[in-house]
């Protein structure tokens, strides 16, 4: 949620400040991605969890940049949709066991929409250059999601800003985690994108924006916590037959931790 609210704010039209803010190397390579693209990330010298995002000026993501992913996979799979958008090309790299990771379903939907892909090594894999369309209106992709389904979550984010729509359709075996797209078009609408998703075909329809396209998150956001990332603690209470004590000050008897353990 953490990356998703990134990206949305840096497609915005103004600022936007997120609260509770996941603070890790994966966010702080997704805030160093929007701002090689042109936005500015300011976080707070008191909070670090508390960070203002201002997009890029008139919605242009600045070109003949570096994206460097590491090996985070939602910089990986978001931002070459961003720069979609871009004035120019974007040189994308990472971490050398990022270029065992797939890309090119993504890849091959972005080139469907007029992008073209140079690639720098694999086939389908960092690193590589994305040189964006003349001017990204929409249209409808095809592609097979079945291996990640962040490539269907890029998809929809860059279809947030398609004067015409967006349509894409998974072609493939199961999706591997539903719950994952679901956020992602639970954010969209949060920032008043209407998205209609039929699961049972496999089509989501990002619908164009009656006046300026621009998805817009409320001025402050607030992050919700997700207990997953506490499941490594509380699996370690359970070995160690001891307690979890959060940051916040809260603990958790064994038995709790017990109950909490199939979340």
């Amino acid at each position: 949620m953490s990356n998703r609210y990134l990206a949305l704010a840096a497609l915005g039209a103004r600022p936007v400040q997120i609260r509770g803010l996941l603070r890790s190397r994966d966010t702080d390579l997704m805030m160093a991605a929007v701002q090689n693209l042109g936005a500015h990330c300011w976080i707070n010298a008191h909070d670090e969890t508390f960070v203002r995002i201002d997009p890029p000026d008139q919605g242009r993501f600045k070109g003949a940049s570096e994206v460097y992913c590491g090996l985070a996979g939602t910089v990986m799979r978001f931002v070459p949709a961003l720069a979609m958008l871009a004035d120019g090309p974007t040189h994308f790299y990472g971490d050398e066991q990022a270029q065992a990771r797939p890309m090119g379903p993504l890849l091959d939907g972005l080139h469907q929409l007029g992008a073209k892909i140079h690639y720098q090594g694999q086939e389908g894999h960092l690193p590589f250059v994305l040189e964006p369309p003349a001017g990204f209106q929409g249209g409808s992709v095809r592609i097979d999601s079945s291996s990640s389904s962040q490539f269907l979550s890029g998809l929809l984010l860059l279809g947030s800003r398609a004067p015409q729509g967006l349509t894409v359709c998974h072609e493939g075996g199961p999706l591997p985690s539903l719950p994952h797209i679901r956020m992602t078009v639970s954010d969209l609408q949060e920032a008043g994108v209407t998205i209609e998703a039929d699961e049972a075909q496999a089509v989501w329809r990002v619908q164009p924006a009656p006046e300026e396209p621009y998805p817009q998150l409320e001025a402050q956001v607030q992050v919700e916590p997700d207990l997953s990332n506490a499941a490594p603690f509380l699996g370690a209470a359970l070995v160690a037959g001891g307690v979890c004590a959060f940051l916040t000050g809260l603990r958790l008897p064994l038995s709790l931790a017990a109950c909490c353990r199939t979340y």
